[in-house]
């Protein structure tokens, strides 16, 4: 009897496993088609997401170099690095530039590099280590500070190892000291006067844009001279006020400046 009824419970399984249902092929692509929907619904989302992270660092790693640039006012008396290339000799030596001069301050070359500016793989040719590094950021080069004094004795090779006091600048809360630069520019300094404002286009007005082809909807992000950073839309660091510069005339005559995709 006992192996009758284990003979007979072993047929009873097979024969539930036998007539269990399972998917058809048109039942799979059904499921297929609804994955393929939400995943389509999902990717923008996250990649906006991804985005805003990395947008999230940038602002974090601007805001270190406000930080080391104030640190270094405080050990210089007020004075912002002074105006070099990192290649030209000054006093028997190379100085280094404005990133290996800040470097003490923030201590970590990826603190020059935006997780966005990924396509960026430009280095420098200067002999300081850090001033060679892939860097996503320029520094405000004071143009119209300087020609404001210099007068007729104003270029730009005159300004190399002139430095500009943080007391000049009137209006610090408006005024940019590092921006975003475009991945394949070498631009250590934004030079709104250097020829007929060429340095406007080293700019990067849209770093953190929907697409490349939607760059007038994106923005950039800046450190300002207060130790504040900010988000500005597409080509806002100079129009309608021009926050690169510090003399009144220059923050109002905005008319000439062309600024491209």
């Amino acid at each position: 009897m006992v192996m009758v009824f284990k003979t007979s419970l072993m047929q009873r399984f097979r024969s539930h496993k036998t007539m269990a249902p399972g998917f058809t092929l048109i039942e799979l692509l059904v499921v297929i088609g609804i994955i393929a929907i939400l995943a389509g619904m999902l990717l923008p989302a996250l990649s906006k997401a991804k985005g805003a992270a990395q947008k999230v660092k940038c602002i974090s790693q601007l805001g270190q170099l406000n930080l080391a640039s104030q640190l270094y006012r405080d050990d210089s008396n007020g004075a912002l690095p002074s105006r070099t290339d990192g290649m030209t000799a000054l006093g028997g030596r190379v100085p280094a530039s404005w990133p290996g001069t800040l470097f003490p301050y923030f201590q970590s070359t990826n603190t020059l590099r935006c997780p966005t500016d990924k396509a960026n793989a430009l280095t420098g040719i200067q002999p300081h280590p850090v001033d060679r590094v892939v860097r996503s950021y320029l520094l405000n080069g004071w143009n119209d500070h300087f020609l404001a004094r210099m007068k007729r004795d104003y270029k730009l090779s005159a300004l190399v190892g002139r430095s500009i006091h943080e007391q000049a600048i009137q209006e610090p809360t408006q005024t940019v000291l590092f921006g975003e630069k475009k991945d394949d520019s070498p631009a250590l300094y934004m030079d709104f006067l250097e020829g007929f404002g060429n340095d406007i286009q080293e700019v990067e007005h849209a770093r953190h844009a929907p697409s490349k082809a939607q760059k007038s909807k994106g923005s950039s992000v800046f450190g300002f001279a207060d130790g504040s950073v900010r988000s500005i839309r597409f080509g806002g660091s100079f129009k309608p006020v021009n926050q690169w510069a510090t003399e009144s005339i220059w923050r109002t005559n905005t008319t000439i400046f062309l600024i491209e995709d």
